[in-house]
């Protein structure tokens, strides 16, 4: 449970098929193969979380991960998960038409997440082999 969308995830499973993102009429924020782009990018001081999940049976799990809540740094300019969306689909790079009232947009996923990579390492620089992981510990 630990890194789900880490190495092995199903958003790794997914480019390894060539899959798309098909979204319709959805929030600029929400394209979740951009988490896996963030656990890829060899970006300097990720903000690491370790949340407390009571389950279903009762039993208490924690669960580490990168922060998919906050993001995984901060950022000057604002929310930059929904930025690297809205400059990928600038540069023309996804597929988009009008279906009934929403605007859709298909994206290729291996592309779309090697633009997200290359986007998370030129604004938060690549670090060397010393830097790690910040550790937050939160409890859900």
């Amino acid at each position: 449970m630990n890194h789900y969308f880490g190495p092995g995830s199903t958003p790794e499973r997914f480019l390894s098929a060539h899959g798309q993102v098909l979204r319709l009429g959805a929030d600029l924020d929400t394209v979740t193969l951009t988490h896996h782009s963030e656990y890829c990018a060899q970006v300097p001081d990720k903000t690491l979380v370790t949340r407390r999940y009571v389950l279903a049976g009762g039993q208490v799990v924690d669960i580490e991960s990168l922060d998919d809540t906050l993001g995984i740094r901060q950022w000057s300019e604002g929310d930059y998960f929904s930025q690297i969306l809205v400059d990928y689909l600038d540069l023309g790079h996804a597929r988009t038409h009008q279906v009934g009232e929403c605007q859709a947009q298909l994206l290729d996923g291996p592309d779309f997440h090697t633009f997200a990579v290359a986007w998370l390492e030129r604004c938060f620089g690549v670090k060397s082999s010393a830097e790690g992981l910040q550790s937050q510990d939160q409890v859900m």
